[in-house]
């Protein structure tokens, strides 16, 4: 019985070891500089995201030159960090055009926090379109140095406008500078679709007043209210991967599209055959090929040329997904294939090292699946002694070589697995034996 326990407990720690580095298709060689450091973290690119065959990313792995997995956590950028935390009306102020001596039609007093105006908006000589503006002054207050954005909302009745216009900023309404290049404002019907583009952002902290100078004037009507938009805080991003994909039109007319890998894909754009369009589209995707379908996105999509200006509808966000296979369907049939663009953030896989100099990243398993390890305590620790923007150092990837192949990928078990399979069957054997043998001692004790 002793012999049968010790042996179970063999058993048990054989079975239990992690996967060999066999069981994975590609390896990436990593060079960890000497300097102490235990925390680091690397970006995938798209070759491993080809590699990796789980939705999740979860057949990722680093291990060392012995093949023992190091401790890692895949880390997702976080777009929540950039996103609008809030939205608030601001005041506005319809300016006219500039007399010809060159001195504005307005007049700005400061007292404290309070901005007093006095202008006259400019009226057309016919008298028919009502009151004009050819400059709006707009007060952000006192959010000003985290807005980003601002979006001019228009009358519902109101009718085509079309403009380019400048965006200056000032602390005090005496010094402008220039916040941005030239932005334009639109409100068109075309085909009985409505294409506008109201919204004005920029990148860096402006003043408080912004002036938008129209390079046509606007009908005073048209505007309703202006709201601003504020962020969290200055931590950027990295800068979005775009990959362009072709497709291929299935016998329903719609066009379908594989990505590479689980890229976690947060925004896209289309690119439709000819120098102009307008189509409305449905945009779908699903993890697999035999999964159910799940809206993206729907609407207009356009590159149109109107009186010599172009217009184009633009990339859109999406909620984040890692879905591989994607359909567009559209209102017209395409005399080619649409190109469909998607964008992603790279993920960071952030691990910790044990101390050997050479490692190596896996990718690619039927059967490896990485445990994520509870990083994020060890992170936190180094920030709160580092400060609160450190980051573990960024190792790049080295050379990709062939590990185990086609043969990690296939859906029977690898050979490397027949060994562990055997071993557990052993192991249940093991138990059952022990638990027969306990019974009958039970018995016979009461019988004595």
């Amino acid at each position: 019985m002793r012999r049968l326990l010790v042996s179970g407990a063999l058993l048990a720690m054989i079975a239990a070891a992690p996967a060999r580095a066999a069981d994975y298709a590609w390896q990436w060689s990593l060079q960890l500089p000497s300097d102490g450091n235990t925390l680091f973290q690397l970006q995938l690119d798209e070759s491993v995201y080809g590699a990796s065959i789980d939705p999740l990313l979860r057949d990722i792995e680093i291990v060392d030159a012995d093949g023992h997995p190091l401790p890692a956590m895949l880390q997702s950028p976080s777009p929540s960090r950039l996103e609008i935390s809030e939205s608030f009306e601001v005041r506005w102020f319809p300016l006219a055009a500039a007399p010809a001596d060159g001195v504005a039609g307005w007049r700005a007093v400061i007292e404290g926090q309070r901005l007093t105006l006095q202008s006259q908006p400019e009226v057309d000589a016919a008298g028919e379109a009502g009151p004009l503006m050819s400059e709006l002054l707009i007060d952000l207050g006192d959010k000003a140095q985290q807005t980003r954005a601002v979006e001019l909302q228009l009358a519902e009745d109101q009718a085509a406008l079309q403009s380019e216009l400048s965006v200056q900023s000032s602390a005090d309404l005496e010094s402008w500078k220039t916040l941005r290049p030239p932005a334009r404002l639109y409100r068109l019907s075309h085909r009985g679709e409505l294409l506008q583009q109201t919204r004005i952002d920029w990148n860096s902290a402006p003043g408080r007043y912004l002036r938008l100078q129209f390079k046509a004037p606007l009908a005073l009507a048209a505007m309703e209210r202006v709201l601003a938009t504020r962020i969290d805080s200055e931590v950027e991003l990295p800068t979005l991967v775009w990959l362009s994909l072709e497709g291929r039109q299935d016998a329903d007319g719609s066009w379908n599209y594989e990505l590479p890998g689980a890229m976690p894909i947060r925004a896209f754009d289309l690119q439709a055959p000819g120098e102009q369009w307008l189509l409305k589209f449905d945009l779908a995707s699903r993890p697999w090929s035999d999964a159910a379908w799940a809206q993206r996105a729907q609407g207009s999509h356009y590159r149109l040329q109107i009186e010599g200006d172009w217009l184009d509808s633009g990339d859109r966000l999406l909620a984040v997904t890692r879905d591989r296979h994607w359909r567009l369907r559209s209102d017209q049939p395409l005399s080619a294939a649409p190109v469909l663009k998607l964008a992603y953030h790279p993920d960071v896989l952030m691990f910790a090292s044990n101390g050997a100099s050479q490692i190596a990243l896996l990718a690619g398993s039927r059967l490896g699946r990485r445990i994520d390890a509870p990083l994020g305590t060890a992170l936190a620790a180094a920030r709160s002694k580092r400060g609160g923007d450190w980051q573990p150092q960024r190792i790049e990837l080295g050379l990709r070589l062939e590990r185990d192949g086609i043969a990690a990928l296939e859906h029977g078990v690898s050979p490397n697995r027949w060994l562990k399979l055997a071993l557990w069957s052993l192991l249940v054997l093991a138990a059952l034996s022990l638990l027969l043998m306990a019974s009958k001692l039970l018995r016979e004790g009461k019988a004595a």
